[in-house]
């Protein structure tokens, strides 16, 4: 199960947010502590804003995560970010695997990108749009 707390402030930037990733199995149920914390860097930029599980990405039979900040910035003001982190036998990866950023700023769907874009292997779609 993955869990966005967008609003997170880390001690010196404000809301730069965090990814909860909790594992478990049928036998052992959900883990009560997070195996995995992917935590943003960007002073509002509000990672966590919205996650999904992503089904197994690159075939190696473990669950993968998506993870959004809408309001991550890298060559425009608010462009937005969604990044792809990998599942593995130790858990999930804190470091995404792939990443990709908004092609402007503020787009007409509100801050950030990308909200129409991300699909999963099984070919749900992840959709999001503006405030």
């Amino acid at each position: 199960m993955i869990v966005g707390e967008y609003f997170y402030t880390n001690g010196v930037n404000t809301h730069t947010g965090r990814a909860y990733v909790f594992q478990g199995s049928p036998f052992s149920g959900l883990s009560a502590v997070a195996n995995t914390i992917i935590e943003g860097t960007q002073l509002d930029g509000q990672m966590g804003i919205s996650v999904c599980a992503a089904g197994d990405v690159n075939g190696d039979g473990f669950g993968d995560v998506i993870v959004g900040a809408h309001l991550q910035s890298m060559f425009y003001l608010n462009q937005g970010m969604a990044s792809v982190h990998l599942g593995s036998a130790a858990g999930t990866s804190a470091t995404a695997a792939w990443s990709v950023y908004g092609t402007g700023t503020d787009q007409d769907s509100g801050p950030g990108w990308p909200w129409p874009v991300m699909s999963t292997a099984t070919g749900t779609v992840t959709r999001r749009r503006g405030r």
